[in-house]
């Protein structure tokens, strides 16, 4: 396993510890209301759910175009993105065929 694998996979058990940490003390109900107590948690929270939408749209069309059923990574992204992401991260960076990331043109 290469480095860049060992650090999605590290990446993904801290965000999964958290989440459980997170979900066991405090619960469901408890988890929003920290983001919408002020003007400024709002816009953090927005600015988040953009980024989430934006990873969703990459993962379907990335999946799709690799030939792959991109719906398990969407179930996981809207349940746990942090751990969805990385996992699809994870599963891409194994598969030989997959093109580069960024493309990036000069």
């Amino acid at each position: 396993m290469d480095l860049k694998r060992v650090v999605i996979v590290l990446a993904g058990l801290v965000i999964t510890a958290l989440l459980i940490n997170a979900l066991y003390q405090d619960g469901m109900a408890a988890f929003w209301r920290p983001f919408t107590d002020s003007a400024s948690s709002a816009l953090v929270t927005t600015d988040l759910t953009l980024y989430l939408i934006l990873a969703l749209i990459w993962v379907y069309h990335d999946a799709k175009q690799r030939g792959i059923s991109p719906f398990p990574f969407i179930i996981l992204m809207s349940v746990a993105p942090g751990v969805g992401v990385l996992t699809y991260l994870f599963l891409r960076l194994g598969d030989p065929s997959a093109g580069p990331i960024v493309n990036a043109r000069r």
